[in-house]
């Protein structure tokens, strides 16, 4: 059988992970990537060739996960350097 479809946002809209760097304000796409591998950052494949997206929604949740461990343990790894960064995507 074929692979059921993820559905988007509300908005409708999947957004890369290199596009999800620059909302997020991190320099590279690297330290997404890496989150993605350790299944921290949720994402859906949308074909078989296509790249692995993620939705406005699953990358506000990761990023409260990192602003959580940032409170508790200080900056984390590859965290964007200021809260006013993280928090300007739109």
């Amino acid at each position: 059988m074929g692979e059921v479809a993820p559905v988007a946002d509300e908005a409708g809209e999947y957004i890369t992970i290199l596009e999800t760097a620059v909302r997020a304000g991190y320099r590279s796409a690297s330290n997404l990537h890496a989150a993605v591998c350790a299944g921290q950052l949720r994402t859906a494949t949308t074909g078989p060739q296509l790249p692995r997206v993620t939705t406005q929604e699953w990358l506000e949740e990761f990023l409260t996960g990192l602003r959580f461990k940032t409170e508790v343990h200080g900056r984390a790894k590859g965290c964007p350097d200021s809260d006013d960064e993280a928090g300007s995507y739109a």
